[in-house]
């Protein structure tokens, strides 16, 4: 799952995903990974959360829409 919002909601989404589904074995605490620059958009960590979250701003980014590209997410939220 992919969510896109503004910069300053990156972390709320995290917030609220893991307060929302605290059971541990369906959404891990590493599960959000919130993607802030090209680098975390890089790392093998991306392969393994299970929600990405993001902003409109990185989306545009080459490394960020690669990265995005080859990871598929089959949900993507964009939030205004």
């Amino acid at each position: 799952m992919l969510v896109v919002s503004p910069s300053s909601a990156r972390f709320h989404w995290e917030a609220e995903f893991l307060q929302w589904l605290p059971d541990e074995e369906y959404l891990p605490r590493d599960g959000v990974l919130v993607i802030t620059s090209e680098r975390v958009a890089a790392t093998t960590a991306v392969d393994r959360a299970k929600v990405l979250v993001t902003s409109y701003d990185l989306v545009h980014r080459e490394a960020v829409r690669k990265t995005l590209t080859r990871v598929a997410p089959n949900v993507i939220i964009c939030d205004e």
